[in-house]
């Protein structure tokens, strides 16, 4: 959330080229966007019940001040219904980080096994696996909703009978039912399954997917269909409508409005008419290089984290999209093996690093109306980042951009009656020190006559003077100022903004502001008088909880996700019953979490802290302790510090969570650390601008600071023999990097997976992002950003490399060049582990389970002691 509080701008103007192209106008009738009644009308005494109780007060919900109050009371039957989920986790939660004090001879020789220890493979088989049921909120199709007019009306799957169809259900209305269809479907005599199901919120069409095939971390291809709901006729979504040949897209979506369809193949946008089912080919120039509505690689992985880059007007007039252009890119090439042909097979991504050329984004605009085709002029300077684009209604486009540095972000907004962009605001990173990070969109707030607001502005998230992104209001599009709503040391968090109540004028958001581990829902008022007051519509002692939270369009209904620190569970209901944890039939529990359940009671569960240690120089560093159960053993425990710490990430939180680490405190008794270095987020820029310029310099320090003092304080029950780090990607690198630093004298083993081992290899707008250019920055490229010394690695006693063959990501080369550097300085203490064909996440012909197996077996023989012999 890189953005300031206020600026005054460089407002330029540019006019778009006079040459506009035309394209058929289109000869329809768009049906509004407009509340408009729900299938068959219905509204029961209930929700006309509670939505008459409803005040335009921001205090409808249930307020907790942030400030001390009176003790919250909890119905007994919550409190009984909290006892019966939860107990055992409690349990655990509540233990004290007691363990032995009488050491033993011998690796792990007095550690003892109740019986009720669990593994990686209980882990793996599911057994504290959970489930919720699907989800989703059909959205009515307009940028704003009356609570009086919102049914919460939701998707769902019902497979009560065995046979699974997409259902439409009402949140106001237990009664309402629509059948929308099984989840198989037979054409042209083939079966085919849904991976994806969208429907309009008329509930009369439906776009469905098949067939996927994943191409990169958010894209994919494959069969899309429209369905007729009320005719039940499916047909395919193709280029060329009428073949009876079948076309993999690389996806397909609705407008806001649900009159057209859009979508991508073979890199050129396509739109279809959804009554009269007419396909209109947008662009011709999708190509290898030039990839239209869909973004290349790099956009996808590091800026839009989307699969699609079209944004359409809310009453479905116009459409901008953006097109990549990546003929400068310099392109990756990895072999595939797996392929059952004599000869491998190979995947060529355009894969721009530092200080190559990066993509050229350009903006085209489209009216569905006239036929106009325009560009959407951004100046005249090249290798600009677009980080956000947005519209703020039928006529007003926003999109942000950066220097290819993401240093200084422009706000701007294209004006689709005069064809002329504006620079609004600047927002320069290097104000606190920082960079720009992916944007969330911004809230839109409406005119609103009634409060004497005549003109439409916006809520956006921005970090403010003491460095913490906050959330600011702007009274209209062309304002660089803006007023302050929240403030204070703790940051707006996850999805940021959630929701706009347009009945109370309130802005509902999360935030870290109870505790930098949790995260809660609160609001605030759009109101701009100087007594601005965040309220905390949750319970006040819930202070460690981690909710998330999904709010239909009028906030009246949502879903609350507890994720920790006890066993998640998810409801869907009324907000104000959710916030006041009501366990009435108006709630819908969404989860099935009883396989969790049963094998927290069947395991004895090591118990989770979270603290602080304040190192020498003053800078506190969080991390979390995971401790063995059985805290009586007369043995000395191995320690293994689990590490991630990519600048701005934030892994220790009260999340539950129970996977490798939990695993091996279980099984072999040992102690885990999370620690969260320098750089990394929750805690304002003062933290962490430590990572700018300086990847791989300030986490090693801090992770051997904290872990040796944990060390120091806990030598009665820590095998100084037994310590180990290990970390997957940007974790992967820190790993090596402490090994490095650390030269043998604290970590005697390390794992790491799919590493970057040197950042010139990684892609050039991650990387620039936090180093700056090769060209100012050379030294911290040389001395941090790399693994150079060899010699003090190597004096770790054991490590392990693993990596997948096809990692788009983190390249193979990674782990090649550093596995040259070992066979050059003659280490042979390593383990290596290549899987072929997996991706980052190495998941291919079961990798998935074998990669954590060979994790924790590598670590057991460590801790064990199986590789001291091995010892060359």
């Amino acid at each position: 959330m890189a953005t300031y509080k206020k600026r005054i701008p460089s407002l330029y103007l540019l006019k778009s080229n006079s040459s506009a192209q035309f394209m058929p106008a289109q000869d329809f009738e768009l049906i509004p966007q407009s509340e408009e009644p729900l299938p068959n009308g219905e509204w029961d005494s209930n929700a006309q019940q509670h939505a008459s109780q409803r005040t335009l007060s921001p205090l409808r919900y249930i307020n907790f001040s942030i400030k001390p109050k009176k003790a919250f009371v909890i119905p007994l039957s919550v409190v009984l219904s909290w006892l019966l989920v939860g107990f055992t986790v409690w349990q655990y939660q509540e233990r004290t980080s007691r363990l032995a004090t009488s050491p033993v001879n011998g690796p792990n020789s007095g550690i003892t096994h109740s019986g009720r220890d669990f593994d990686i493979s209980s882990v793996l088989d599911g057994e504290f696996s959970f489930s919720d049921d699907p989800f989703s909120f059909i959205k009515p199709g307009s940028l704003y909703q009356s609570q009086d007019n919102d049914a919460g009306l939701y998707l769902t799957i019902d497979d009560s009978n065995g046979i699974p169809k997409y259902v439409a259900r009402k949140l106001a209305d237990g009664n309402f039912y629509e059948d929308l269809g099984r989840k198989e479907f037979t054409y042209h005599q083939h079966e085919y399954n849904v991976a994806h199901f969208e429907v309009s919120h008329r509930l009369d069409f439906a776009i469905m997917s098949s067939d996927l095939e994943r191409e990169y971390r958010h894209s994919s291809k494959g069969f899309y269909w429209l369905k007729d709901i009320k005719k039940s006729i499916i047909t395919p979504i193709s280029p060329f409508p009428g073949e009876d040949a079948l076309y993999k897209l690389s996806y397909a979506r609705f407008s806001p409005s649900r009159n057209f369809l859009y979508f991508v193949f073979e890199n050129d946008l396509f739109i279809q008419n959804v009554a009269s089912k007419v396909v209109q080919r947008i662009t011709t120039n999708g190509s290898d290089h030039i990839s239209n509505g869909k973004p290349d690689w790099v956009y996808e992985e590091e800026v839009l984290a989307s699969d699609q880059a079209v944004w359409w007007a809310h009453d479905d007039s116009k459409l901008v999209w953006a097109q990549f252009d990546d003929s400068k890119v310099q392109q990756e090439t990895l072999p595939l093996y797996i392929n059952n042909e004599l000869y491998d097979g190979s995947q060529t991504i355009n894969y721009p690093k530092p200080g190559t050329p990066n993509p050229e984004y350009s903006l085209w605009s489209y009216n569905l109306m006239t036929g106009a085709l325009h560009t959407v002029p951004k100046g005249e300077e090249k290798e600009r980042i677009l980080y956000h684009a947005q519209w703020i209604d039928s006529n007003n486009f926003m999109f942000k951009d950066t220097d290819r540095g993401s240093q200084v972000m422009d706000v701007k907004v294209f004006d689709l009656s005069t064809y002329m962009v504006s620079t609004v605001r600047t927002i320069n990173a290097t104000r606190y020190g920082g960079w720009i990070e992916r944007t969330h969109d911004v809230q839109v707030i409406p005119i609103k006559e009634s409060l004497n607001r005549n003109e439409v502005g916006y809520v956006d998230v921005q970090v403010d003077d003491n460095g913490f992104p906050h959330l600011f209001y702007f009274p209209n599009l062309y304002s660089d100022l803006s007023h302050q709503l929240t403030s204070g040391q703790w940051e707006v968090t996850g999805k940021g903004i959630i929701g706009y109540d347009y009945d109370a004028e309130t802005i509902l958001f999360l935030a870290n502001l109870q505790n930098r581990f949790s995260q809660h829902l609160f609001f605030v008022s759009v109101n701009t008088s100087p007594s601005q007051e965040v309220h905390a519509p949750q319970d006040p002692n819930e202070k460690e909880a981690f909710y998330d939270f999904e709010l239909s369009l009028s906030c009246r209904f949502g879903v609350k996700r507890y994720l920790g620190p006890n066993a998640p569970i998810s409801d869907a209901g009324d907000l104000i019953l959710l916030l006041q944890n009501d366990e009435s039939r108006a709630i819908t529990q969404l989860t099935d979490n009883t396989d969790m359940l049963t094998s927290l009671e069947k395991y004895d569960i090591p118990s989770t802290n979270r603290r602080s240690m304040k190192l020498d120089d003053g800078v506190d560093i969080d991390y979390m302790e995971i401790l063995p159960a059985d805290t009586h053993s007369v043995a000395k425990r191995p320690l293994l510090v689990h590490v991630y710490g990519g600048p701005g990430s934030h892994t220790v939180d009260s999340r539950f969570s129970i996977s490798l680490d939990e695993s091996l405190a279980s099984s072999e008794g040992a102690v885990v650390l999370k620690i969260e270095p320098r750089g990394t987020g929750g805690r304002g820029w003062e933290y962490r601008r430590w990572a700018k310029g300086k990847l791989g310099y300030w986490e090693p320090r801090d992770i051997l600071s904290v872990t040796k003092n944990y060390m120091k304080r806990h030598a009665e029950y820590i095998d100084t023999d037994r310590v180990a780090i290990w970390g997957w990607s940007y974790g992967g690198f820190v790993t090596l990097k402490t090994l490095e630093l650390d030269g043998g004298s604290i970590f005697k083993y390390g794992v790491a997976v799919a590493p970057v081992t040197d950042w010139r290899y990684y892609n050039s707008i991650y990387t620039e992002r936090y180093m700056g250019s090769l060209e100012t920055n050379e030294v911290s490229y040389e001395e941090n950003a790399l693994i150079n010394d060899i010699g003090n690695l190597a004096k770790a006693q054991r490590f392990l490399l693993m990596h997948g063959s096809a990692d788009d990501n983190v390249h193979l080369k990674n782990t090649m060049h550093l596995l040259d550097q070992l066979n050059i300085n003659g280490v042979q203490d390593y383990d290596l582990s290549i899987f072929p064909d997996s991706e980052h996440s190495i998941m291919f012909h079961n990798a998935g389970n074998i990669v954590y197996h060979r994790l924790s077996s590598w670590l057991r023989n460590a801790f064990s002691g199986r590789f001291d012999a091995l010892v060359s």
